[in-house]
């Protein structure tokens, strides 16, 4: 065999252990031209399109919905079609990752290349163009259809696709199916066309998808002054500011949403998470729906997951059960700072230093272009302002 070239993993997020191909717009056996897409996959808080490094006829080892680990090989690109229709793909998973080489071929592995081999062409990334398919599958859901060799045209005349609905269509008993999507959105809106092209400029210009707007919220507490310090203060306005997310959420809802399979999908409910991260790690506690809870209710909440991080506790899945995440960084001193986009989101929140002596909090709200715009969330902060002043 005559490899070209291969495209592998690579590790963008420092968290991220897997990724999940979400999208293949080439096929094995295929000639490929050098930047073309031939994969899309999506990271914790990103999906990026893998680009063929050169000319050649492309193998993919993985289709859609599969979950690749970090610095796994997804295609190869060989010199002759034949080379690439012919390669059996279970096996060459398997050597690939194992870096077992291929009958009559060189050794693979995740590792850099030596010397001699540094001709083979770099990998490069861009940032990815939202999905062309317009229906909602669930990762068990498509990994399932592919274990059963079924097309994804089956299930056309519904929006979301889960497990259970492959299962109970598939003759197994849809009740022993797991429950593999425990936040679905409660509607989906097509993009319209004028949305399809801002996006299009975002992508083809040098802005990026995402957006940071920052405001300054005086709070007329009489317990922040400079004699009681930034630790206590923040005690007295984190409840205030989660409220007030959970209630504006719910008149704002593309700020409780998320861009996927081309269409903006919007959760039912309201999920606040509070991140945490004591040394071991970022975690993030679901809080849920707190509007209606006392501020006291909600320290307690709050005491209840740091103790559980502290002892290695708290769930590493809390994080899928939230939809709106809050970063609080006011014990740290820090003026500003912009909170990252997670996965299945369209804004978070990041709460900046606390002015004792003034009586002020700063506020980063960072939100993804493709799914609002700036006035929208110009708006939500000037509400939340209101409502804590």
């Amino acid at each position: 065999m005559a490899e070209l070239g291969r495209i592998e993993i690579p590790s963008k997020f420092p968290n991220d252990e897997s990724v999940t191909v979400v999208n293949v717009p080439a096929k094995s056996g295929n000639h490929v031209r050098k930047g073309e897409v031939l994969v899309d996959v999506e990271f914790s808080k990103a999906t990026v399109e893998l680009e063929s490094p050169c000319d050649g006829y492309v193998a993919l080892l993985y289709g859609l919905g599969d979950e690749v680990s970090i610095g796994s090989p997804v295609a190869i690109i060989f010199s002759e079609q034949e080379e690439a229709v012919g390669l059996d793909i279970e096996k060459g998973r398997k050597s690939l990752v194992k870096g077992t080489p291929l009958a009559g071929e060189r050794k693979l592995s995740n590792s850099p290349p030596p010397a001699h081999h540094s001709h083979l062409p770099s990998l490069d990334m861009k940032a990815v163009q939202p999905s062309k398919t317009i229906q909602l599958f669930s990762r068990a859901a498509l990994s399932r259809l592919n274990e059963l060799g079924r097309s994804v045209d089956e299930f056309s005349e519904k929006p979301f696709i889960r497990l259970a609905d492959i299962e109970g269509n598939s003759g197994k008993s849809a009740a022993t199916a797991e429950d593999d999507s425990p936040l679905v959105p409660s509607s989906k809106e097509k993009l319209s066309a004028l949305k399809g092209a801002e996006i299009a400029n975002l992508m083809a210009g040098q802005n990026t998808i995402t957006s940071n707007f920052q405001k300054t919220i005086n709070m007329p507490l009489q317990d922040m002054s400079a004699s009681v310090g930034t630790a206590f203060s923040s005690m007295l306005i984190v409840p205030k500011i989660l409220k007030q997310c959970s209630r504006l959420l719910k008149e704002f809802p593309l700020l409780n949403a998320y861009l996927g399979s081309g269409v903006i999908n919007v959760y039912e409910t309201v999920s606040i998470g509070y991140a945490i991260d004591l040394g071991s790690g970022l975690r993030i506690l679901s809080l849920g729906d707190v509007e209606q809870l006392d501020e006291n209710e909600i320290k307690i909440k709050i005491s209840a997951g740091v103790k559980a991080y502290m002892m290695n506790r708290l769930d590493p899945n809390e994080a899928r059960r939230s939809t709106f995440i809050v970063t609080d960084l006011s014990n740290e001193g820090v003026d500003y700072f912009v909170p990252l986009l997670g996965k299945n989101q369209s804004a978070t929140l990041g709460i900046c230093a606390v002015d004792p002596t003034a009586g002020s909090v700063k506020v980063s709200l960072t939100f993804d272009h493709r799914v609002t715009e700036g006035r929208m969330v110009a708006n939500f902060l000037r509400q939340m302002a209101t409502g804590l002043t």
